[in-house]
């Protein structure tokens, strides 16, 4: 052919060599060889219909997730933990830097000013319900000074998972409310 150019040289030296590891392989001889490409491309199918798919679940799960975000950002804003433009007001701040319990009831407790007429004894036996998680079969008996507060924290809880709902999370409103157990504040009081 008479071309000169060094990358088209060791192109066709590149076949020649492939050529050459292909004619040596066993199954180029092999009777089944056309049976074998036929099974092989099949396999590749398959492998890229699962590809497709995973990419396909892939998405609907992003969708579920960009769901809920906006339903969570609904409840937020409908709490006033942020503002209409989605900006993080100062009770979403403090919500933030909350790291342990349920961030939106223990904020909206210290908003509402729950824990400025408690004394520090009915304080921690109000935060208790947040940390004790232990099923028990006997409710408490708890005494006005404490039943007060608990009371106040279930209906905060109830707000919180009317909202929830109304913004289409799936919110059980008792289960939520009842998650807060109160067997732990008598003991905490004394």
């Amino acid at each position: 052919m008479g071309i000169k150019d060094g990358k088209f040289v060791a192109l066709v030296r590149k076949i020649e060599a492939m050529e050459n590891r292909m004619f040596q392989s066993p199954l180029h001889k092999d009777p089944r060889l056309g049976e074998l490409l036929a099974l092989y491309s099949k396999r590749a199918e398959h492998q890229d219909r699962i590809r497709s798919l995973k990419r396909q679940i892939q998405a609907t799960q992003d969708l579920l997730q960009l769901e809920e975000l906006k339903c969570r950002k609904r409840v937020l804003r409908r709490l006033g933990f942020t503002t209409a433009d989605d900006i993080v007001d100062v009770k979403g701040r403090v919500a933030c830097e909350i790291s342990t319990g349920d961030e939106l009831l223990l904020t909206e407790l210290v908003f509402n000013g729950v824990f400025n007429a408690l004394e520090p004894e009915q304080c921690a036996a109000l935060l208790s319900c947040f940390v004790f998680d232990v099923k028990s079969e006997h409710p408490a008996q708890l005494k006005e000074e404490l039943a007060s507060p608990l009371r106040t924290l279930q209906e905060i809880a109830r707000r919180i998972a009317i909202v929830s709902k109304e913004s289409k999370l799936p919110v059980d409103e008792n289960q939520y409310v009842s998650s807060f157990k109160a067997e732990l504040m008598d003991v905490v009081m004394q």
